[in-house]
């Protein structure tokens, strides 16, 4: 054999193939907004008697509610006090935290978010407004829209938030609550409301629907995302699709036609009688959604799986009709009234110690990620069959 051929093939070996996708897990993080274990991470497919990982606990983002993945980071709206409130944003290959990134104004209890051309907008859902900081810096820039005290004010106890990049229209549910400093004063409807980002103009998009029956006799809608048949969401029709959650109990999915949204169906997540309800979040490669629901606030929880397109429960046991796909044992605090939780295709893995990437490229380390284990099994497997091949074997 040649030491040519030997070179190439230990060259092979160290050469940083990104494997990423094929070996990495799917995962699921939620956010509990109580108990010690603030995001934790299931690796899917979940299996009966599977315990999630703890990626923050409460030490380090107070009550953590909507998770974003945006480029490199992930994204948190956590505190409850105006001191405390802010976005967090923890970097998904190291796990640095900047627990205190984008703070300022009158933020207090920020609940949903999202970014458009630059900018995060923030539901700060005790000062009943909707905020904007640089998505860069988090530096505070100003208040982008605010309840006057009536119920055309429409930002009455924002809750969370979807923007459409295509046609720059943020849609955020609202609790249909104000905030006097001491106290929530629950004085009007909760509905979806509908801001143009480039005019700022606002107006009502969805208004209250009926309470759901098995639900808790009035609506507080929750959760939403938009699909238009794009990567964000998938549609459930030609047209797009919104999907909303109701904290009261329920998932609603509307037709978005151009004369108003149509009801497509409605399914309860009440599974037992007193269940509260969280957001929601896609898996888009099988079209199912999670949500998060929970009977005591701080142990007890569990996660609800439904197929997209029709609503059609999508539980662990198949031969169930159960929508129930995460279950933790009473007196777990694996769940504690869990509401934010995000679809990871991969999931996050901070074990494997990463080093810096080359200028111009990336390390064996940083392309392998959380695989390392198989991404170098798969190279010295190349390695070999390299050296087989041409030494005639």
């Amino acid at each position: 054999m040649k030491w040519s051929t030997l070179l190439f093939a230990l060259v092979m070996a160290t050469f940083p193939w990104d494997t990423r996708l094929a070996y990495a897990a799917p995962g699921l993080l939620i956010a509990n907004t109580r108990g010690d274990n603030a995001i934790v991470q299931y690796t899917l497919p979940f299996a009966d008697g599977d315990v999630p990982t703890t990626l923050l606990g409460s030490d380090a983002v107070e009550g953590p509610d909507h998770l974003l993945v945006e480029g490199d980071y992930l994204y948190i709206s956590h505190g409850d006090s105006p001191e405390t409130s802010a976005i967090a944003r923890m970097n998904v290959a190291d796990g640095t935290l900047e627990a205190d990134f984008a703070t300022g104004g009158a933020l207090h209890r920020p609940y949903g978010f999202d970014f458009y051309n630059g900018t995060l907008y923030v539901a700060s859902f005790k000062s009943d407004q909707i905020l904007m900081y640089a998505q860069e810096t988090g530096d505070y820039v100003g208040v982008f829209a605010e309840t006057n005290g009536t119920e055309e004010g429409l930002c009455n106890g924002p809750n969370q938030i979807y923007i459409s990049d295509d046609d720059g229209l943020l849609y955020m549910t609202t609790q249909g609550s104000n905030f006097n400093g001491t106290e929530l004063n629950f004085l009007f409807n909760s509905q979806i409301v509908v801001y143009d980002l480039e005019t700022g103009d606002g107006s009502v998009f969805l208004p209250p629907p009926m309470p759901l029956p098995g639900g808790a006799g009035f609506v507080s809608l929750l959760g939403v995302t938009v699909g238009c048949g794009t990567a964000s969401a998938p549609a459930a029709g030609e047209a797009c699709t919104m999907y909303t959650t109701d904290f009261a109990g329920g998932l609603r999915v509307y037709a978005m036609d151009p004369d108003g949204p149509t009801l497509l169906y409605a399914v309860e997540t009440s599974y037992q009688a007193g269940v509260s309800t969280g957001s929601l979040s896609f898996d888009t490669a099988e079209s199912q959604l999670y949500v998060p629901v929970w009977l005591n606030e701080t142990s007890g929880a569990v996660v609800l799986r439904f197929a997209a397109d029709d609503g059609a429960s999508a539980g662990l046991l198949e031969t169930d009709d159960s929508a129930i796909y995460i279950e933790t044992d009473d007196g777990s605090t694996d769940l504690s009234r869990p509401i934010g939780v995000l679809f990871l295709p991969e999931a996050v893995d901070f074990s494997t110690e990463v080093p810096a990437a080359s200028p111009g490229g990336s390390s064996a380390a940083t392309a392998c990620g959380s695989v390392a284990l198989g991404c170098t099994a798969m190279m010295t497997w190349f390695a070999f069959v390299t050296v087989a091949v041409s030494s005639g074997f």
